[in-house]
């Protein structure tokens, strides 16, 4: 083999190396813009603790319906009369529960 020869077969294999790099990092940039950066993750945590807070909310209310619905029912059984004031929707049933359950 001569010097001119040897010279092209390095020269082609450094060719082909050099594009098997340029293809592995384009790889890696494909990969990290598929990937958020920490500022959108952020956001996205957040966004999903306020989801999780307001499935809370909604399941905490429906569990209280039938309770509600119940301690009215046992207070139309007993005949308790109301009050002439009612508390303000805010407080809710259960305050008014203890008031007349308790005396409180």
């Amino acid at each position: 083999m001569t010097e001119r020869e040897a010279y092209v077969k390095m020269a082609v294999a450094h060719a082909k190396a050099m594009e098997a790099s340029n293809e592995f990092a384009a790889t890696l940039e494909k990969r990290l813009q598929d990937v958020p950066c920490s500022d959108e993750l952020n956001e996205i945590k957040k966004v999903v603790r306020e989801l999780k807070l307001c499935m809370k909310m909604a399941q905490d209310r429906e569990r209280a319906k039938p309770m509600n619905r119940d301690i009215l029912e046992t207070h139309k059984e007993k005949r308790i009369m109301l009050p002439n004031w009612l508390p303000p929707k805010s407080w809710g049933i259960k305050l008014l529960h203890s008031k007349l359950v308790y005396g409180l």
